[in-house]
Parts: structure tokens; C-alpha cells; sequence
């Protein structure tokens, strides 16, 4: 896709989402199809003889409606996904790792945890590459892809070097601090059982095993307090 396709892209997205809004505010068929219900009471057959089919079209799944001069679309209503997520006020917030979390006639939208990813972290994430990992810009979706595609598989394919490595003497176990060529940092432990763990990222300025482990437990530096 050149240049130009992709602005048109852009442009046909944006005013789909325009038009949905629109729709939205001011054919909600949730207050305007009671209207059916009021008349049926009252015996109103002019005012059921149009709003008995909105009625209809609401009790069917339809949320609002658009038309152009010859033709009448309704859009149905979206289908959400949600984890529970109890220090959010709602108690819940947009999760979905198999599929889209908000399923919507304009276009489906994946969140994890709360937020909001590109389509392919969630469908495809095993053809995420090195580089549009380290192209994105928020911290919170790159953290995301990067769980996604395997913190493990990123440093092997993104070429890092050992910083650090060597016996941790209490917890009897291997570690090494890695650092990725665009100058990220993971601390990489093994587990008591003696399994290879998932590399943990670390702050940048990190420069050694020992701050590492102090960066994941304060409290006692020698100890690796939790592994993902």
C-alpha cells in the first residue's frame, strides 16, 4: 500500500466513524422504538403504522439507524469483552486475547488488559517482528507485543549481548542481565527448579545483576521476588 492508499484508508475509516457517531446520537432506537409501546396503549394506529417497525428492528438487535435517499441501513449494537479488573471504579475493563474485545459494523477493536492494541497483536501475534516491536511509540502497547511475541524470542532475535551473568550463590540459581542493541534491558534468571524462565524487563539504567535484583525486590536484593 503506497502512500496515497493509505491516507484514502485513513480518510474512508475516519468518515465511517463520523457517520457511526452521527447515527448514534440521533437514531438511538432504544428511546425512539417505546414510541411503538405508547401507541399500541393508546390505540394510535397512524403513529404504530411507523413505529411498530422500528420496534421490530430494536427487539431484533438493531442499535441505530443511517440512510441515504434510497436506502435504510441499521447497525447493530456492539458485542463487548471484558476481564475483571477490581481497582477500576467499573470493575471491569475491554479484555479479549483470541479475538476483538468490541465486535462493531464499522470495525472490530482489540484491547488487552484495558488497552487498546493493533488487530494483529492480538490475531497474529507469532508474525510480530523485532522491528515494529521496537517502532512503537507508547510503552504500554510495546510492553503488550513484546509479552505477546516472547520476551525470550525478542532478545535471541533482536541480537543482544550479555551484560552480566553468573551464579546467584543464595537463591542457587543462573542469571544473566541482557541488552538489546536499541539499549532495553532484561534481566534473565532461572528458576529455583532449575526452568529458564522468561527474561524480565528492567529500567534501562540498570547496569548489573545485583541492581536488578534489588530494582524486583527492595527489600532484599539477593532474591528474585517474582518471575513472569
Amino acid at each position: 500500500m503506497d502512500a496515497t492508499d493509505a491516507r484514502d484508508a485513513l480518510a474512508s475509516r475516519f468518515e465511517l466513524w463520523c457517520v457511526w457517531r452521527g447515527g448514534y446520537w440521533y437514531w438511538d432506537l432504544s428511546w425512539i422504538s417505546t414510541t411503538s409501546i405508547g401507541a399500541r396503549q393508546l390505540k394510535l394506529k397512524s403513529v404504530s403504522a411507523w413505529s411498530d417497525c422500528l420496534f421490530d428492528a430494536f427487539v431484533s438487535g438493531a442499535w441505530f439507524l443511517i440512510w441515504t435517499k434510497d436506502v435504510l441501513f441499521w447497525v447493530s449494537k456492539p458485542a463487548l469483552q471484558f476481564e475483571s479488573s477490581p481497582s477500576l471504579p467499573s470493575g471491569k475493563q475491554l479484555h479479549n486475547d483470541s479475538g476483538p474485545a468490541v465486535i462493531c459494523d464499522v470495525e472490530n477493536l482489540y484491547y488487552i488488559h484495558g488497552v487498546q492494541v493493533p488487530a494483529d497483536v492480538v490475531m497474529t501475534p507469532h508474525l510480530l517482528t523485532v522491528a515494529q516491536i521496537d517502532a512503537e511509540d507508547d510503552n504500554d502497547i510495546r510492553a503488550i507485543m513484546l509479552d505477546r511475541f516472547g520476551a525470550g524470542r525478542y532478545i535471541v532475535e533482536s541480537g543482544a549481548e550479555v551484560v552480566e551473568e553468573g551464579k546467584n550463590e543464595v537463591e542457587g540459581t543462573h542469571e544473566a542481565l541482557m541488552r538489546t542493541p536499541n539499549g532495553r534491558k532484561f534481566f534473565w534468571p532461572t528458576c529455583p527448579s532449575g526452568r529458564v524462565c522468561p527474561p524480565i524487563p528492567v529500567p534501562d539504567t540498570i547496569t548489573n545483576r545485583e541492581e536488578a535484583r534489588r530494582w524486583l525486590n527492595p527489600f532484599d536484593g539477593s532474591c528474585v521476588v517474582f518471575r513472569t
